[in-house]
């Protein structure tokens, strides 16, 4: 019997707590796409640039799959937001979960939101501002700020066109991408956190754990091999 049935304390003091979750079990449900899978889904995407929506999808995506923007993010994103930087490059004022952040995107992303933007040309302002993101309706009709289900359809869309979509595969796996990849590169921790803007580093370490563990050969520690027989 507890300290509670026998009478020695009137509640007791652990009810609220739980066990910690595993964090393996975490790690193990990360979905994020591999250097080939975010090719393929690159390939997938038309390059046709006399068109706004590609180059409208093609930015968006490359914004979240290569520079580790969150769909809240998208939809927030404003023209005003973009500034030129010393040397004739670009920045943008990323307005995220309760912070800001500057980010320096590379120069093939900024080049298609670029030309995303000088096609789509000016378009109204909403009570945030211009939005860089809008919808896209039939023939091309632009119709104000894009939506996170939004997003959301055009994320999947050019998953399944890429033969890539999978049960809890979808936007937030592509900023996944971005910090698998990265730390993939550079095997800088460091550069995880400052790039996705976490925080708590320990938040980007898990990435480190998920690559680590996805290039792991324990057999290769066996002392036998088919060149020795």
């Amino acid at each position: 019997m507890g300290a509670v049935d026998r009478g020695f304390l009137s509640t007791n003091p652990a009810a609220s707590v739980r066990a910690p979750r595993e964090r393996r079990a975490l790690k193990e449900r990360t979905k994020y796409l591999s250097a080939g899978e975010a090719e393929l889904l690159f390939r997938a995407m038309p390059t046709d640039n006399g068109r706004i929506k590609p180059l409208r999808d093609r930015a968006m995506i490359a914004l979240m799959m290569l520079e580790g923007l969150r769909r809240v993010e998208i939809e927030r994103a404003c023209v005003a937001d973009i500034e030129t930087v010393p040397g004739g490059d670009i920045r943008i004022l990323v307005r995220g979960k309760g912070k800001e952040r500057f980010i320096y995107p590379r120069e093939d992303t900024a080049a298609a939101l670029l030309v995303y933007l000088e096609l789509r040309g000016q378009v109204p302002a909403d009570a945030t501002g211009e939005p860089i993101f809008v919808q896209m309706r039939k023939g091309g009709k632009l119709e104000g700020r894009i939506t996170r289900i939004g997003v959301n359809k055009v994320v999947d869309h050019y998953l399944l066109k890429a033969g890539l979509k999978k049960p809890g595969l979808s936007c937030h796996a592509l900023r996944h991408t971005c910090g698998a990849l990265l730390y993939q590169a550079t095997r800088d921790v460091r550069a995880v956190q400052e790039t996705l803007g976490h925080e708590n580093i320990a938040t980007s370490a898990g990435y480190a754990h998920i690559v680590e563990r996805s290039k792991m050969r324990y057999t290769r520690e066996i002392p036998v091999g088919l060149t020795r027989i």
